[in-house]
């Protein structure tokens, strides 16, 4: 695989993350991907599992307006680190995040392996 596979990923996680769209969702992932949003975390497994947990952000964040960007910074076969850039530009939530996601991918193009860690920077004044 090359960088491009993955940045063709991630631009429809992005799109699946504007829409809200349940099926987008999970059509990113292989009936047994492990999504984990958080390294501590054991994470769910399959995308019926895994549209809840992106269904209660997106509750939380529905009224948010972002900009979200990413760089594919490594590929060793199957496995891909992305950088991502996300700031909230309207809403409650005027922040900036810096994400980092590790994505393994299969033969068409589906998550199998998910998990990201991410740092928050608070906007002032």
């Amino acid at each position: 695989m090359d960088a491009a596979r993955f940045s063709e990923w991630f631009d429809r996680y992005r799109h699946a993350w504007r829409s809200h769209d349940p099926g987008e969702i999970a059509a990113l992932f292989t009936p047994d991907a492990v999504y984990r949003a958080d390294p501590f975390d054991d994470g769910v497994v399959g995308p019926e599992a895994i549209v809840p947990e992106w269904m209660e952000v997106f509750e939380e964040d529905s009224e948010e307006e972002f900009e979200m960007s990413h760089e594919v910074v490594a590929v060793n076969g199957d496995v891909g680190v992305v950088q991502g850039w996300i700031t909230y530009t309207a809403g409650r939530n005027r922040d900036d995040w810096r994400n980092l996601f590790i994505i393994e991918l299969d033969d068409q193009n589906r998550c199998r392996s998910y998990l990201e860690w991410y740092m928050r920077r608070s906007r002032t004044g």
